[in-house]
């Protein structure tokens, strides 16, 4: 159910800090879960669910990613700098990997 969302409202801050690290050890992506108010420093985790403590995981996760997309040109023997931005490597992945591929698929099917 991707385009659902939950929000938990509770009488105090130890009631909300309880069920976030019930939700917590569902093993749900992290990046689903954001904690809003006070109290969020209370949480017995190193990680931070706190508004902005979710656009530094995502910020960190982009540099991953993008690392991933320089490793991926590298392999492909492409130059340039597609992986200094998510939209380069958006057009990187257009132009040069979308192509591979299909063409790869196509002679898998002749097969």
């Amino acid at each position: 159910f991707p385009e659902q969302r939950t929000l938990l409202v509770t009488h105090s801050n130890q009631a909300l800090n309880q069920l976030f690290e019930k939700i917590m050890a569902l093993d749900i992506d992290e990046r689903h879960l954001l904690r809003l108010g006070h109290g969020e420093e209370e949480l017995q985790t190193e990680k931070d669910f706190s508004r902005y403590g979710r656009v530094n995981f995502i910020l960190a996760l982009r540099l991953e990613l993008l690392k991933e997309v320089e490793r991926l040109q590298s392999s492909l023997d492409v130059s340039g700098d597609v992986s200094y931005t998510c939209e380069t490597a958006g057009h990187f992945f257009l132009y040069q990997v979308l192509g591979r591929w299909e063409q790869y698929c196509s002679k898998i099917r002749q097969l």
